[in-house]
């Protein structure tokens, strides 16, 4: 598949929602919210970002179908939500899960700025999440010697 970088990220060529568009509809979806999203990556607020990125993309003639992943932990039942375009996840919110606290902001390491040339929000096939979450695994547990989750407990978010 022949893909382009356009800001962090690769899109095929084939794919028929331009990423600029869903570019300009998550910056304005920031600022029409309260919180401040860019401090907190979109934890807790998967929804809220969902429903007003959906309306923002329907806006301009993409409809978009919400995905709402049901999730049994320890905390008792999680939720997430993500939107989906054709066979594109579309997650405004996804870097909330790959947060590791043992990141403490003096110390400058390779997971954090592996984890920063990522947009912050995520357009991606189904097929190639898997892949990514991989990836992602892998960097930080060569920095820390071990992983800070288990990819079966990433992967049930999508």
């Amino acid at each position: 598949m022949k893909t382009h970088l356009y800001n962090k990220i690769n899109i095929p060529y084939n794919m028929k929602l331009n990423f600029k568009i869903i570019e300009e509809c998550f910056f304005e979806m920031i600022s029409l919210l309260q919180e401040n999203y860019v401090k907190i990556n979109g934890k807790y607020l998967c929804k809220k970002c969902c429903f007003i990125l959906q309306d923002l993309l329907y806006k301009r003639g993409f409809i978009t179908k919400k995905i709402t992943k049901n999730i049994y932990s320890e905390y008792g039942l999680e939720d997430h939500q993500y939107l989906l375009y054709k066979n594109y996840i579309i997650d405004p919110t996804w870097k909330q899960f790959f947060i590791d606290n043992r990141i403490t902001k003096n110390k400058i390491n390779i997971y954090q700025n592996k984890l920063d040339i990522y947009h912050s929000i995520l357009v991606i096939e189904k097929n190639e999440i898997n892949e990514l979450i991989k990836n992602l695994l892998k960097i930080n547990k060569e920095e820390f010697g071990i992983e800070f989750r288990d990819f079966k407990d990433i992967i049930t978010y999508w």
